[in-house]
């Protein structure tokens, strides 16, 4: 693997949500943790056992991590060129100069189809940010079209240590990603770039030292019950992660010093437990077996889950038939339980339930970069109207579907993904602009329409809808007739038959003209299609 670069693709995401981070972890070095370490080493073996090697002892679990990945690149064996694994690649803007250099953990070109496929492993236990929301994911797919000379890359994000994976997304506009991301680095070189904690600062090096983080992570110590509600929840549990994480560091460090120091450091010394004691479970009970019975000892003694699921697997392989459905059937076991952690929630399609204060800000800088990219005279002013309105943090709806702060954005996204993926599916041929317009900006009519601190909202707004969008998008460009017709129809026939809030929107005729162009029709379908996704959350 090559050296890391300052704003490689990984570093993207805290680039955009702390601009000072930069400057602040220039000159810093930080030891690799033991869960780096093992990302690395599993990086490896994927591409050992892709070609048959020989791989170092590793646990079951990590076994069955490399095998997915392994999985995975087979699947496509066949298609296109071979794959290129661990390959390093670097981005350029238009002089030429480097922005930023990573390395992909697979590419696959397929020339035929004008088309690379591009695949990531995450080997954390924790949900990653899905391709069509991860500047990682746009950084290499940008570096990949330049090398490559391809128009699309589809993008996989592999996590074999979780159930679901959301949905792959292709990156196909080349210059708005080169665009984006140096306006990212230009804002990390800016003399008033602001130190932001959140969730991107798990992998500052700069924290331990950062006035803005210890003053975060001081009032999440000090919080009071009352000031935790759905708007911070998923910022405080992130925010508790990495103070523990901290904790813990800094416990050892103590420890290191005082052993450094012959036992004793000013009035601190290490103190061996009551309860810091340690012992085999076989020796101890021969010790204390005439005295405490087997299933006294067994009562107070805890078990390795995973020692004892791979023993039972390893015995139960031949009448299971696989180890791995021998495992399953360890699991399915009447006193096998989960513990249960607090995570910021997705869904299978990879659909928030919730937003971060990060997310909001990467959702409103991917709406502001496609609709800058349409080139649309008067964006830019249209653009300064959302965000002084409030685009960017309103819900979607009083209860029913992205009723969250920030869910009127992030269900203007989905049904951007929504349409791009019907139109590849379906060959409908349609100027990315219009998509852009249309799907980012249709429900405008909701700004301003709800009131309260969480859902269920109450709902404050006018009774026009599509109409209402329509008037506050011409107050500042000039639309296509389609992108008037997908704004105005989108709601299909709810917008035709709805008398409660999309009243007299427009007549069956008008819907059922409407819909003889596959356009609109895709937006109908994209909405809906959204909104049942967001509502089975």
């Amino acid at each position: 693997m090559c050296a890391h670069h300052e704003n490689g693709p990984s570093s993207l995401y805290r680039r955009q949500n702390c601009p000072a981070s930069m400057l602040a972890e220039r000159g810093i070095i930080e030891e690799e943790s033991e869960d780096a370490a093992e990302g690395t080493m599993l990086h490896q073996c994927v591409v050992d056992a892709y070609s048959d090697a020989t791989l170092p002892d590793l646990n079951d679990e990590q076994l069955d991590a490399v095998g997915k990945c392994v999985k995975f690149l087979k699947e496509y064996d066949g298609i296109g060129e071979p794959w290129m694994l661990e390959s390093g690649l670097k981005l350029f803007d238009k002089q030429w100069e480097v922005i930023t250099f990573g390395t992909a953990d697979a590419v696959k070109i397929v020339p035929d189809d004008d088309l690379a496929i591009l695949a990531d492993w995450k080997f954390g236990r924790n949900p990653v940010s899905s391709p069509a929301m991860n500047m990682q994911f746009a950084a290499y797919a940008a570096m990949i079209m330049q090398e490559f000379g391809v128009s699309r890359v589809e993008c996989h994000l592999v996590q074999p240590r979780l159930f679901s994976e959301p949905e792959p997304f292709a990156y196909t506009n080349l210059n708005g990603i080169v665009k984006t991301i140096t306006g990212v680095i230009s804002g990390c070189l800016s003399p008033g770039a602001k130190r932001i904690p959140g969730d991107h600062c798990n992998y500052c090096k700069a924290k331990n030292s950062c006035s803005a983080f210890n003053e975060y992570s001081t009032s999440v110590v000090s919080l009071q019950e009352c000031a935790i509600c759905a708007d911070n929840a998923a910022d405080i549990a992130s925010t508790i992660s990495q103070v523990r994480k901290q904790c813990d560091r800094a416990t050892e460090m103590l420890k290191t010093a005082v052993c450094d120091a012959g036992g004793r450091l000013g009035n601190l010394v290490l103190n061996e437990r009551r309860g810091g004691r340690e012992a085999s479970s076989k020796g101890l009970y021969a010790d204390v077996m005439d005295v405490i019975s087997a299933d006294e000892f067994m009562a107070l003694t805890k078990p390795s889950i995973a020692g004892i699921e791979g023993l039972y697997a390893s015995r139960m392989k031949e009448s299971a038939g696989t180890k791995k459905r021998a495992k399953a059937l360890f699991n399915e076991l009447p006193s096998i339980s989960r513990k249960k952690k607090l995570i910021c929630t997705t869904n299978s399609e990879g659909l928030k339930t919730m937003l971060k204060r990060e997310e909001i800000s990467e959702n409103k800088q991917m709406i502001t970069g496609l609709l800058i990219e349409t080139n649309r005279t008067g964006i830019e002013r249209l653009i300064d109207w959302l965000d002084s309105s409030k685009f960017f943090t309103c819900p979607a709806s009083t209860k029913y579907h992205s009723a969250y702060k920030g869910g009127l954005a992030q269900h203007s996204i989905n049904v951007w993904h929504e349409y791009v993926k019907l139109a590849q599916e379906h060959a409908v041929e349609i100027a990315g602009d219009s998509v852009a317009i249309a799907c980012l900006l249709h429900d405008v009519c909701k700004v301003g329409a709800y009131s309260g601190a969480s859902a269920p909202y109450k709902f404050i707004g006018s009774y026009e809808h599509a109409r209402l969008s329509l008037k506050r998008i011409e107050r500042f460009i000039r639309l296509k007739d389609v992108e008037r017709k997908m704004i105005k129809y989108h709601m299909g026939i709810y917008g035709a038959t709805n008398n409660n809030s999309h009243r007299n929107e427009y007549s069956i005729i008008g819907l059922k003209d409407a819909l003889n162009d596959k356009r609109v029709k895709l937006m109908c379908f994209a909405d809906e299609l959204a909104t049942i996704k967001e509502k089975a959350l």
